[in-house]
């Protein structure tokens, strides 16, 4: 058999190489082989390992400058700028701030118009330096258009202020409060935002009627205006030009102001007839005839038949005319059927009105969720029945009574009964008694709506402090309440939540804590242990009182006698207990 027989078929076409004979006398060591029949020699084995450490190590540098080439890729420079901006937009004002020192770019992205249409310096007010405040609203002041610079009193008397009440031009709210800022400001900002829909420069001082004349001319869509405690503004001559200039004027707060006397800005107020809430609370100025001019007109039509003015129903939700002293129970009587949606009434520290007045009112409210009389001291308990038997007891969220010397049990009885959404009731400095307890922990136990709740929560907050009749059995009564829950009952419900005597008040907030987490048993525990402490207490100072009496009682009877005194002292020595026997 050939040679050439044993190639496999697809080795055919290759020709076979025999390596050359070699010389018998030469040595293998002195050979260089060619091909795969050289033999290796530990110099060459050296180099080659040194080959291969040196191709590694090259390589893992490469795949290591790989890696960092991986690693340093800054996707957020990839970015578009609207996603930037975006991101961004989640940061408070402060953390912008703090950003902005990063870079040039974060700096420019950090003071993007953008993120400051909402400049809010309530949070940081006190904190922020000016020339960082002015640097912000000059940078963004194109972009706000809302602005709150309440209590930024570091803008007072600064030479940058300018640059403030220029740059903004398109605000729609403007908080100004406690900023102390010079008029020529205050007249920048009015007019060069026509946009103006809302502003607050209650307390700014340096603003005059003119300041509202402008306001008139140049923001015909203001809805809300706050010009509160300013004592450069007056009714007749300033707020006149702003319901006359204003047809979309819906709050006003006038706090404090003069010349509401002159019928011409109730007048205003009443051919305009778009104010839906007024706050007017001391203005020493306003009378009956003031208020008369804003609900019925200077010279109203009477229909004959109802004895009422023809005159269109007020728009008015919330009025507040607190500590105005001039007010009497005529000023209710014109309220009467005028005013169908009032929902917040405030007439606090108004000594002269009387159940005369309440009488003729309340019944012509069926939307009434806020009533405050404090320090109505002539109000009794004939009031409290009208409100009771009112359309508006359904509706009642929020009773304040505090003061109101003559008010008892006998009108606040039948008022929790017909109030079932009643929420908060003030009554301290009043006549009520335990009885009155009782009916409001009874009542609101009884109440079904759970307002999305699971567990127990508070239905009423109940203020009665300084009430000499409610006595400690009468907060107790409510705790019991509380911390009952009837056998029908999948979850507990509403409970009272009390201020109360000083001395009771820490066990009060105790047991409603433990009501609210639902350890009833704990509740109940600690409510025996304070009737317990109270009983006791009461026991002991009741046996000093009697013993006090008794002996007074012995006393007397003794003047006549010459030894009696003398004899009755030692009798009541006798009567204490015994002394140490050695001593």
């Amino acid at each position: 058999m050939s040679s050439s027989s044993l190639i496999p078929k697809y080795q055919a076409a290759q020709p076979i190489i025999e390596p050359p004979a070699l010389p018998r006398s030469a040595s293998c060591g002195d050979l260089d082989l060619p091909g795969p029949f050289s033999l290796k020699t530990e110099s060459q084995d050296e180099t080659r390992t040194g080959l291969k450490r040196r191709v590694n190590t090259a390589s893992t540098e490469i795949l290591g400058a790989k890696k960092d080439e991986v690693r340093k890729v800054d996707y957020f420079e990839k970015l578009p700028d609207e996603l930037k901006v975006r991101i961004f937009g989640y940061l408070r004002p402060k953390e912008l701030v703090r950003a902005s020192l990063v870079s040039r770019q974060w700096h420019a992205l950090c003071y993007d118009g953008q993120l400051w249409t909402v400049f809010d310096a309530t949070e940081f007010y006190k904190d922020i330096p000016v020339d960082k405040l002015v640097g912000i609203i000059s940078t963004a002041g194109g972009f706000i258009r809302h602005l709150n610079l309440r209590g930024c009193v570091q803008l007072q008397n600064d030479w940058r202020v300018g640059a403030v009440s220029t740059a903004s031009q398109n605000l729609v709210y403007a908080n100004l409060e406690g900023c102390k800022l010079e008029r020529i400001a205050i007249h920048n900002i009015v007019g060069n935002n026509e946009k103006l829909v809302q502003i607050n420069l209650s307390g700014q001082q340096s603003i005059t009627n003119s300041t509202l004349r402008l306001m008139a001319v140049k923001c015909p869509r203001l809805e809300s205006l706050d010009v509160s405690w300013c004592s450069g503004v007056d009714a007749a001559r300033g707020l006149r030009k702003i319901i006359e200039g204003c047809p979309e004027l819906r709050e006003l707060k006038a706090s404090e102001m003069a010349r509401f006397d002159e019928i011409s800005p109730m007048q205003a107020m009443f051919r305009a007839n778009t104010l839906e809430r007024l706050y007017l609370s001391g203005c020493e100025t306003l009378t009956d005839d003031s208020i008369r001019a804003m609900v019925e007109g200077r010279h109203p039509d009477i229909d004959p038949l109802t004895g009422r003015t023809t005159a269109p129903p007020r728009k008015l939700k919330h009025l507040d005319v607190s500590r105005c002293s001039r007010l009497t129970s005529a000023s209710l009587k014109h309220l009467a059927h005028n005013v169908p949606d009032l929902e917040g009434l405030q007439l606090s520290r108004c000594d002269l009105l009387t159940d005369d007045g309440f009488t003729t009112l309340l019944p012509t409210l069926t939307k009434l969720t806020h009533l405050d009389v404090e320090e109505c001291s002539q109000i009794t308990d004939e009031t409290i029945l009208a409100l009771a038997s009112a359309p508006c007891a359904v509706t009642l969220k929020h009773l304040q009574l505090s003061y109101c010397e003559l008010v008892g049990d006998a009108g606040l009885g039948p008022l929790i009964k017909a109030c079932p959404n009643l929420m908060n009731l003030e009554l301290d400095n009043t006549r009520a008694g335990d009885f009155t307890m009782e009916e409001i922990g009874m009542q609101v136990r009884r109440r079904t709506d759970m307002r999305g709740k699971t567990g127990a929560f508070v239905g009423m907050r109940v203020v009665m402090y300084d009430c000499p009749s409610i006595t400690w059995n009468g907060v107790r009564e409510v705790m019991i309440r509380n911390a009952t829950k009837r056998p029908y009952e999948d979850v507990h419900g509403q409970v009272v939540q009390m201020k109360c005597y000083y001395g009771w008040q820490m066990t009060c907030d105790e047991h409603l804590k433990r009501v609210l987490r639902g350890d009833l048993c704990s509740a109940n525990k600690l409510e025996t242990k304070w009737a317990e402490h109270m009983i006791a207490v009461e026991e002991g100072h009741g046996r000093r009182r009697r013993r006090r009496d008794a002996g007074t009682q012995d006393f007397i009877p003794e003047l006549d006698d010459e030894a009696g005194p003398v004899s009755s002292w030692r009798n009541r020595g006798r009567r204490r207990g015994a002394s140490c026997a050695i001593m």
